[in-house]
């Protein structure tokens, strides 16, 4: 498997220092969140500074996430902010094209928050997903749809098996699944039996606790020992995040001891 640290999970280190650390635990991958790199998506010099320090520490981005932070949820039965999604999209993919980055992780999309008729919901996410994906399709670019549960205030796609059954709707083959081993805790699922039933739609694995800022060191030991069993071959993120400064540095810690 193509093991990855995310961005998201040192907050407290600037794009560099990230880096530096990923290096000295021996990962040559990372996934990011774009916001925590660059303020405007279309600032070429910024994008030359990301690209000399993923050349000077020899890493790959492989997958961004938490592509539409801080993008409002609007109310989404107006063309207009359709448009404005995707509009930004767009951006994103540029971005990532930029950087030779080959997945976008989409969870918290502004789309899924809506609390309208779920017929409604529903017919305006296939619409929303397939401008996505022929957009992301241009340059080569895999979706993987994220299951999030309603803790999270997502009323859309709150498990994999709805995340399954609405990419069959789809029918996009750029559009693929996300395996989030602490969504499958939240909704009281084995994420073994997810992974084998619909392991050939999974793009992408992120490894975390149903309580993102606390680590259940036992449960992500075994379920890195798990993946690496089955030779899982494509890109799995070990993810935390906590507003707790001294939370983070302990999780920090926690995954340094496991990957190392």
């Amino acid at each position: 498997m193509i093991l990855c640290l995310t961005n998201i999970s040192y907050k407290n280190f600037n794009f560099e220092n990230f880096l530096k650390k990923v290096k000295e635990l021996n990962i040559n991958n990372v996934e990011v969140a774009p916001s925590l790199l660059i303020n405007n998506l279309n600032n070429k010099k910024r994008i030359r500074e990301i690209k000399f320090l993923l050349k000077k520490f020899d890493i790959k981005i492989r997958s961004f996430q938490s592509i539409f932070f801080n993008i409002k949820k609007n109310k989404l039965n107006k063309k207009n902010s359709i448009i404005d999604l995707t509009n930004h999209f767009k951006k994103v993919v540029s971005f990532a094209s930029a950087l030779k980055v080959r997945n976008l992780s989409i969870g918290s999309c502004p789309s899924r928050y809506n609390k309208d008729k779920s017929a409604f919901i529903y017919d305006l996410n296939l619409d929303l997903f397939r401008r996505f994906s022929k957009i992301a399709e241009k340059k080569m670019i895999t979706i993987s749809l994220e299951p999030v549960s309603k803790k999270y205030g997502i009323n859309f796609l709150n498990n994999i098996d709805e995340v399954f059954y609405f990419i069959k709707k789809l029918k996009r083959k750029n559009v693929k699944i996300l395996l989030d081993t602490g969504n499958c805790k939240s909704e009281k699922m084995d994420y073994k039996k997810k992974f084998r039933k619909y392991k050939k739609l999974i793009n992408h694995i992120q490894i975390s606790n149903s309580q993102i800022d606390y680590f259940n060191i036992k449960n992500i030991k075994n379920e890195l020992k798990f993946f690496k069993s089955i030779k899982f071959k494509k890109t799995l993120t070990i993810e935390h995040f906590s507003n707790s400064l001294s939370k983070l540095k302990l999780n920090q810690q926690i995954v340094e001891k496991l990957v190392k």
